[in-house]
């Protein structure tokens, strides 16, 4: 009966334990977490005549409660070329990064960002698109 006893306790302190660190996990997780939010996520150029009008900014806030760090942003080809900074980013804070087409490449094209950063919703994937005219 006292061995019962023991297995119980222990079995109720392992339990109470678990539950503890499931909870403040899953606590943290969804409270204190930077979080990444676009003005837009799409954006159509129409037709591009110069490589001046290939260049969008993507503006960007943390809406999140941590800091905000952009890791690494890739595109979908090497024509699609993004500069971005890498400071952190406070709750609240906005920034924006440059993505530009290069309009060597004719025709229509759609391409795809993808934004990779600490949110909880990384990778984020953006779009560009639009029409360079053959000569």
């Amino acid at each position: 009966m006292e061995k019962l006893k023991y297995f119980f306790v222990l079995l109720a302190v392992v339990l109470v334990a678990t539950g503890a660190t499931y909870f403040g996990r899953s606590f943290y997780n969804k409270i204190y977490v930077p979080e990444i939010s676009f003005e837009n996520n799409k954006h159509e150029f129409d037709t591009l005549l110069t490589q001046e009008d290939a260049e969008i900014y993507f503006k960007y806030k943390n809406v999140g409660t941590e800091d905000l760090e952009i890791l690494n942003i890739q595109t979908t080809c090497g024509c699609t070329i993004p500069e971005w900074n890498s400071k952190l980013l406070a709750p609240d804070e906005a920034d924006s990064f440059k993505v530009s087409y290069n309009i060597e490449n004719k025709g229509n094209f759609l391409k795809e960002i993808m934004v990779y950063s600490n949110s909880k919703t990384s990778p984020d994937h953006l779009i560009i698109s639009g029409f360079v005219p053959f000569e």
